[in-house]
């Protein structure tokens, strides 16, 4: 029963983890793309005074489409990391969190079975008493 639950748990503190790292990484990606745009404008207006413009503009867009590739390789192997990590961390986590509620079951199942036990010896001897006087 509580392995059922301790993976739901890691399966919930999964998926808080991988929304909050996705979304950082979608705003890192996404802020470098505007950054490297506006850089890669400011220097092919420089190099408009140029004749060697649309030589060097090419290799410019072939750099920055390059790095743009790299920077999103980079992301999703990071995301991957944190999630193997974040789902071992987790599972340790939810096994943490419900052992003392596991415990207190336990506890609450033995004194149950105690209280049972105690409960039928005196009526069984009751019930004896009762047919032997019968």
């Amino acid at each position: 029963m509580f392995e059922l639950v301790r993976l739901k748990l890691s399966f919930y503190y999964l998926i808080i983890i991988m929304l909050i790292s996705l979304s950082f990484s979608f705003f890192i990606y996404h802020r470098l793309g505007i950054q490297f745009r506006r850089s890669f404008r400011r220097m092919e207006q420089h190099l408009q005074t140029t004749d060697e413009h649309h030589r060097l503009g090419r290799f410019m867009q072939q750099d920055l489409d390059h790095f743009r590739n790299r920077v999103l390789f980079l992301l999703i192997y990071t995301n991957g990391v944190i999630l193997v990590l974040s789902a071992t961390a987790g599972y340790f986590l939810a096994g943490q969190t419900l052992k003392p509620i596991e415990d207190a079951m336990k506890k609450e199942s033995r004194f149950v079975a105690n209280a049972s036990h105690e409960l039928k010896t005196p009526l069984t001897s009751l019930k004896t008493n009762i047919e032997v006087d019968l």
